[in-house]
């Protein structure tokens, strides 16, 4: 069984070895990982309308958008990025650590 995580560096300490921790801790359970990023998500036909939306609702609230390469807007893009995923699989956060789950 796939499973899918997405990354984008945001600058947080240890994301690369966290990355690798969480791949080798899926593969060590069975499963085949892969990584999606921002080029997966603009490969989806709801990127620019979703990207747009959640720019404007942000300027909205606080008064600026997100800004580009931070937290916030990444873990909106992984959304529009899971979509581009058309096969039975899971999905996760790179910081979900599989101790014993098998499919």
């Amino acid at each position: 069984m796939k499973i899918y995580t997405y990354y984008e560096n945001v600058n947080f300490k240890k994301q690369k070895e966290l990355l690798s921790l969480w791949s080798q801790s899926w593969e060590n359970n069975g499963f085949s990982t892969s990584v999606l990023d921002r080029d997966d998500a603009k490969k989806s036909n709801l990127y620019n309308d979703y990207y747009n939306f959640i720019q404007r609702v942000h300027d909205k609230v606080s008064g600026k958008e997100l800004p580009e390469n931070g937290y916030w807007l990444a873990a909106q893009l992984e959304i529009v990025a899971f979509t581009s995923v058309t096969s039975p699989s899971y999905i996760s956060d790179y910081d979900i650590i599989n101790r014993n789950f098998n499919d």
